[in-house]
């Protein structure tokens, strides 16, 4: 998938270690940069067992990536999670979950210490609910901790495969998994966005009154940001402020207000945001020469991230003036899965999908891959990387800005 390069030709190469790389192509993305391709096929011949590279090179070389894989032989073992891990921020969202985690912030949202790991699920054996003692763990896959167990295991008595319990995670980095253990057998869980640097708040907000930070992990009491897999933590209130952003999330026109509070200046605006083919543009608003009290300039914002930068004169101290903040938009689509609540092996089954407006809930077309998969088996979903990237880049943007010096003379 890659939707900055459609329609574009390209091949693949595939090998397995310390063997012949073998051609695949070559093959085009469709209009939506989108390709199902088969490259190993265990019906027509068994697949051998060890480590595989794919490399994927467009034909104009100007793009090239990979991934790998291995082929294991395994069986898959009788416990299983009944529901996928939904983020959550609070409690009560726990409560009317069925499988979902957050952290508990008593120490601090955005702190590396002092975090509880609050989850929730259905424990099943040979997809019947379990009931039975078990001990649940923590441990922590920080590099050089490589599983350790991260705080006290907790004994539980889980009655009707429902699984409700807080782990005391404070005294380690992450990122944490879980392993319940049970008479029955043992499963794991490792929450990928747990780790210390998913878990940093970073400030996206400086000179705009409300100051605002953003962390990758679902911290109790952090809003998140609708579809991006982001949570946003309010910080301090500087009500001396010349501009006020009372918000770092758009309203469903992806627009946003800004507020003068005291007049600036020979004031300038500007914009920086990713076009279509992922590259940064910016983008000067003209706004007027002098920003009087009470004035309010409205500003169309692009998905999913826009960096906003308003400098000027203030005239009463007779000094310069810098706010910026980076602001989100929420997604606008949301996708709809119906399927049987029930199956069996070799069993054809139909999956209807359905795509709507989020704001105004109209239907729509697009273009998509369903990844279906077995969740004993452990797998990485898409979802993250695009989470993580956008995550690089406020992260790298922010400390920046916040370590930035003036070296004009001048301020």
């Amino acid at each position: 998938m890659c939707p900055i390069r459609p329609s574009s030709p390209f091949t693949i190469l595939l090998q397995k270690k310390d063997s012949t790389p073998h051609e695949i192509g070559p093959l085009s993305l469709n209009e939506a940069g989108i390709l199902v391709e088969t490259v190993l096929n265990g019906k027509e011949k068994r697949l051998e067992i060890g480590e595989y590279r794919l490399e994927v090179h467009f034909e104009d070389g100007t793009l090239s990536g990979y991934t790998t894989f291995s082929v294991v032989e395994g069986a898959l073992g009788a416990i299983s999670f009944a529901h996928d891990f939904r983020e959550v921020t609070s409690a009560e969202e726990l409560n009317n979950t069925s499988g979902a985690w957050f952290l508990g912030n008593a120490s601090g949202a955005g702190l590396r210490w002092g975090n509880g790991l609050n989850v929730k699920n259905e424990i099943r054996v040979f997809n019947q609910p379990f009931e039975g003692e078990a001990i649940v763990k923590s441990r922590c896959y920080l590099p050089g901790c490589d599983g350790i167990e991260a705080g006290p295991p907790v004994s539980v008595f889980i009655k009707n495969g429902q699984l409700e319990t807080v782990l005391d995670v404070g005294g380690h980095s992450g990122p944490f998994e879980i392993e319940v253990i049970t008479d029955k057998g043992t499963i794991q869980y490792l929450f990928s966005r747990s780790g210390h640097i998913e878990r940093q708040a970073i400030p996206i907000t400086s000179g705009f009154t409300n100051y605002f930070s953003v962390s990758l992990a679902p911290y109790q009491d952090s809003t998140p940001i609708y579809g991006r897999g982001l949570y946003i933590i309010e910080d301090e209130h500087q009500s001396q402020d010349p501009v006020e952003l009372t918000s770092v999330v758009t309203n469903p026109n992806q627009e946003l207000e800004l507020l003068i509070k005291q007049r600036i200046n020979n004031p300038r605006l500007y914009l920086l945001f990713p076009d279509e083919k992922g590259d940064f543009q910016v983008q000067e608003i003209k706004i007027d020469e002098t920003l009087d009290k009470g004035q309010k300039i409205n500003l169309a914002v692009h998905a999913p991230l826009t960096f906003i930068a308003l400098g000027g004169f203030l005239e009463n101290q007779s000094k310069i003036y810098e706010g910026w903040a980076m602001v989100f938009t929420e997604t606008s689509l949301d996708i709809e899965v119906s399927l049987p609540s029930q199956g069996h092996p070799l069993q054809k089954s139909l999956i209807e999908i359905s795509l709507i407006k989020h704001f105004n809930h109209r239907p729509l077309s697009a273009y998509g891959i369903l990844e279906v998969f077995d969740n004993r088996v452990a797998s990485k979903s898409p979802r993250e990387p695009l989470i993580s990237a956008l995550g690089d880049s406020f992260r790298n943007l922010s400390n920046y800005l916040i370590s930035w010096r003036d070296w004009t003379g001048i301020g």
